[in-house]
């Protein structure tokens, strides 16, 4: 590097930094990290120049092994859209994900975490994490998630973060997710009723229509069957058709005197009389009262899609009943090498919760709820260093904690007593699972516990706590309050043994919870319904009724609280304001801890303003024109909406548009604004055109019509119709376009005289018809005079004139007027390209040409010679101007002037090589055959006012004094 940097004047400055140099090749061969300090020094220098900077580099560092460049010691983790990829093929249950991940940083091995959220159309979401491979430089995960045929099919968006829990410092945090979301649309010939809304309540009559929204709303055309009945067995259906439709709105006209307060089923699929593609159908119930409008459930069966928490729907009996299970909790312990470090669990109901300890030395708890046996997430507790796995981010919200000696972060020398306060603080029967962990002596260290310590073991059932080795393994599962001796202890026979435990927890629930679906949105809330009757009609019932109240972004409050005899609540607009909740739900807590019989809620219903439906129904009036085009063609859709609703949206209606190209690049579009009320019934036509240029290849159009985050989004019953997902595909434009240059319209040969005063004009033309040559960075000129070395580059400022592309004749041009004031060779080079960056040709244009600044002409020679019915002449002028006059004379060998030929008549002359558009014919002045013979001719020229001066050439030799001679046969 000294040597090499001398060479280039140096020396004196990297003399300095020689020491640091060899310091950091040292520090390398011993594994550490490069010394920085000679490239920042020279980098951060102002006394030498970038090149001799550069020279230094290149000549000190070139590849040498043994010295790195990179600046930082620390990984760089990056995901991005693009890199996101499906797989709707291979499974027909499942999506297969593909996600590329890099690392552009420092390569460390070891595992860190990747968390994929994704949203489904109904707004419900799920999170999936995965641990995978650092990567040292690139690699790829494929997995499957589940296609969810109930709410997957429509717009699913998906959330990817690598490292999500920040297990890694990172160089740059910042890069490590997709921006906003990854888009796919899962197209299915599923469809769904959506009118009347499920568990509606309408208005008696003896019509209704029913209506139901393919997933896909540009479905193929497909047969789908209706059924409709008043249970939802549907054995023999009151009624059913089959329609044949394409994707959209699909409606079913009902003719039939619909009984008041009765509830009616009805459902629909995809028609099928194939065993491998079944019926698959989407039921909805309405029930028909008086003229009133709303949400009811006064069915059993009804009951059945709702949520439920210890207390059970059973169908079978029509009733609901308190459930209580069994739970079981399993348990492997032994010390390595027995077993494995992650061969060490503990399961419940054989769900792996446990396969590894932050603790090396010490303990494992899980604690399990007294009534539901379900397992506790453990949190910090405010004690020091407690729960310590949370800090080392072994797994985040716990169903265990350990406590050690020693752990993955840090020692703990006060684990005993944090162990102490913690076992303390478990409430009275609660169940607890404990199994001691041991790397090495004194593993848990049970002999040297306090009797405190000893005495909490006991209280949840150990006997044997303060006699057992230490070196032994040990499993205990009892119940807080349990005497000593009633738990259920395993002890290992020797440091080697493997011991495995089994337990089951009862739960012991007197009291349960039904929970509605979701019911609205509404515009206004009117009155509350409901009843519950006892099984057993005997004391010790009781049932509380909330209702729970929805927020547009997603928080929920109880509003209200009513108890069983108050079944009616007339104004429960009083209770919850639509315009902040407009959407509730019911959840009634049922009681009975005298019979244990659950309370049976008969029905419950709720009436109010319903919100409006809409949807798009290509049906309606869709078109797609040009959905195959070439790049910079455009396309155009038409979108129709419809409102299938019996409310009017009151407000401006908003549709939203983006492009997802294929790269999975989110193109945003202007928003639509429909002015004004949409009422029940109407179709909204929208018309949008979209330009292709830079979307190559497959792309998606997609519509959003009330899009849920949007300013001007209106209440409204479903959004899964509202979104829309169309492909075009744009072919490439891969022709190079046609790359003219001409010299005074003429296209020269290579070494050509040109006039001093060139008009040089650059022509493009391009057969794409859309993308419109009218960029003047398509070019590049560069002109080399004879006195330069190089070529230099010829800008817009410097005298080009730009004539754009006017489509669809796609040609533009430039001019330039140089004026050429040195003689000699020049040399002119010109590339170009069109709008898809396709070159002019792999190799730029490239042309030689003199110029002569002296006016002159030389000799004039005929050609063909001799020739018997034309011939045209041929010479070559230079200068910058065209004479004057430029006459031909041809005589007889006697001297008689037979015939003139004048500049007129010659046609077009320009400075350079000429070969006259005129051909004489053998004729003299007035129009008269010539006989067969030899004739004499010369040429007569002035340029202001003079005659111009003959040059000389290779033609020379067929002059006499200035006189030629040509040869006429007849």
């Amino acid at each position: 590097a000294f040597i090499a940097a001398a060479s280039f004047g140096l020396d004196n400055y990297l003399y300095s930094y020689t020491k640091e140099l060899h310091k950091a090749i040292a520090y390398k061969k011993y594994g550490k990290s490069i010394g920085l300090s000679v490239i920042e020094a020279i980098k951060s220098s102002a006394s030498i120049g970038n090149y001799e900077k550069f020279v230094a580099f290149d000549m000190a560092f070139h590849g040498d092994p043994s010295l790195m460049f990179n600046t930082g010691n620390l990984p760089d983790y990056q995901i991005a859209n693009n890199a996101i990829s499906f797989d709707l093929k291979k499974y027909t249950d499942s999506v297969g994900m593909v996600i590329a991940y890099k690392n552009t940083g420092t390569a460390k091995r070891g595992n860190i975490s990747l968390r994929v959220k994704r949203l489904f159309p109904n707004n419900d979401s799920t999170v999936y994490y995965q641990t995978i491979n650092a990567p040292l430089y690139k690699d790829t995960l494929k997995f499957y998630l589940p296609l969810d045929f109930n709410k997957g099919y429509g717009l699913n968006k998906f959330d990817v973060k690598i490292d999500f829990f920040n297990q890694i410092v990172e160089r740059l945090e910042t890069n490590n997710s997709t921006i906003g979301s990854v888009d796919l649309f899962i197209p299915g010939g599923d469809i769904y009723p959506v009118y009347p809304y499920n568990f509606a309540i309408v208005p008696k009559g003896n019509t209704i229509v029913l209506k139901a929204s393919t997933s896909d709303p540009f479905a193929p055309s497909t047969k789908y069957r209706f059924q409709l009945d008043t249970n939802d067995k549907f054995t023999n259906p009151l009624q059913n058709t089959v329609i044949t439709s394409k994707g959209g709105v699909v409606e079913w006209t009902v003719n039939t005197p619909f009984a008041d307060s009765t509830v009616y089923y009805w459902r629909v699929s995809r028609d099928s009389s194939s065993s491998t593609k079944p019926f698959f159908w989407r039921e909805s119930s309405f029930q028909t009262v008086g003229t009133k409008r709303g949400w009811g459930q006064s069915h059993f069966n009804q009951f059945k899609a709702d949520k439920y928490q210890f207390v059970k729907y059973r169908k079978d009996l029509r009733k609901f009943t308190f459930e209580n299970v069994k739970h079981t909790v399993s348990c492997r312990n032994a010390f390595p090498p027995a077993l494995n470090y992650y061969s060490i669990n503990y399961f419940f109901n054989s769900i792996k919760l446990a396969d590894f300890s932050c603790s090396f030395n010490g303990w494992v708890f899980a604690v399990f709820d007294s009534i539901s046996g379900e397992p506790k997430r453990i949190y910090k507790t405010g004690l020091p260093g407690f729960n310590s796995d949370s800090v080392c981010m072994c797994v985040p919200q716990l169903a265990y904690t350990t406590f050690g000696a020693i752990g993955q972060c840090f020692p703990q020398p006060s684990w005993k007593i944090y162990m102490q306060n913690f076992l303390a603080t478990i409430p009275v029967n609660n169940y607890v699972l404990a199994y001691n962990i041991g790397l090495f002596p004194p593993y848990a260290d049970v002999n040297s516990y306090s009797n405190s310590l000893y005495s909490l073991f006991e209280s949840f059932g150990a006997k044997t706590i303060r006699t057992v080795a230490d070196s032994v393994p040990y499993i205990l599962f009892g119940k807080k309050g349990m005497s000593a001796g009633q738990g259920h202890e395993i002890v290992g026979k020797n440091k080697n043994s493997i011991i495995t435990s089994e337990d089951t927890i009862t739960t012991r629930w007197r009291n349960g919870y039904i929970a509605s679906e979701k019911i609205g949105p509404s515009y206004g809330w009117k009155s509350l319904h409901w009843e519950v009757t006892s099984l057993d009609n005997k004391p010790g019932d009781t049932t509380i009724l909330k209702v729970v109240g929805y927020k547009l972004n997603g928080q929920i409050d109880t509003l209200a609280t009513f108890k069983k005899n108050t079944p009616d609540i007339n104004d429960l607009g009083n209770y919850v304001d639509a315009n902040i909740y407009p959407n509730i739900q019911l959840v009634a807590l049922m009681v009975d801890r005298v019979n244990t019989t659950s309370p049976q809620l008969r029905r419950w219903q709720v009436l109010y303003d319903e919100a409006p439906e809409c949807a798009i129904n290509p049906l309606k009036g869709f078109a797609s024109i040009n959905d195959t085009l070439q790049e910079g063609d455009q396309v155009t859709f038409r979108f129709p909406i419809e409102n299938i609703g019996t409310a009017n949206f009151k407000d401006s209606l908003a549709i939203t548009y983006w492009i997802e190209d294929g790269r999975r690049n989110k193109i945003k579009l202007p928003d639509r604004i429909r002015k004004g009320p949409f009422n029940s019934g109407e179709i909204i036509i929208d018309t949008v055109k979209v330009n292709s240029y830079q979307l190559i290849g497959n792309n998606g159009f997609w519509i959003s019509v009330n899009p849920l985050n949007h300013k001007n989004y209106q209440k409204e019953q479903h959004l899964f119709n509202n979104i829309g997902h169309y492909s075009f595909k744009v072919d490439g434009d891969v022709t190079n376009p046609l790359l003219d240059v001409t010299f005074d319209g003429v296209r020269i040969l290579n070494g050509d005289i040109v006039s001093a005063k060139p008009n040089i004009l650059v022509s493009l033309k391009d057969e794409n018809k859309f993308l419109a040559l009218n960029d003047t960075g398509a070019f590049s000129l560069f002109l080399q005079s004879p006195n330069q070395t190089q070529q230099q580059r010829i800008y817009f400022a410097q005298g080009l004139i730009f004539t754009p592309a006017d489509l669809p004749k796609n040609s533009c041009s430039i001019q330039y007027k140089p004026i050429l004031p040195v003689d000699g060779k020049y040399t002119l080079l010109v590339q170009a390209k069109d709008r898809s960056n396709n070159l002019s040709g792999q190799q730029e244009y490239r042309i030689d040409f003199e110029v002569n600044n002296k006016p002159t002409v030389t000799g004039v020679l005929n050609y063909p010679n001799p020739f018997t019915t034309s011939t045209k002449f041929v010479f070559t002028l230079t200068g910058s101007e065209i004479p004057e006059v430029f006459t031909i004379q041809i005589m007889t060998i006697t001297g008689k002037i037979v015939r003139e030929i004048t500049r007129d008549e010659l046609g077009q002359l320009r400075i350079g090589r000429n070969i006259t558009d005129y051909a004489w014919d053998g004729k003299d002045r007035f129009g008269d055959r010539l006989a067969t013979g030899v004739y004499l001719y010369r040429v007569i020229t002035r340029l202001n006012g003079e005659s111009i001066e003959k040059s000389a050439s290779a033609a020379d030799k067929y002059f006499v004094k200035e006189y030629g001679k040509m040869v006429l046969i007849r």
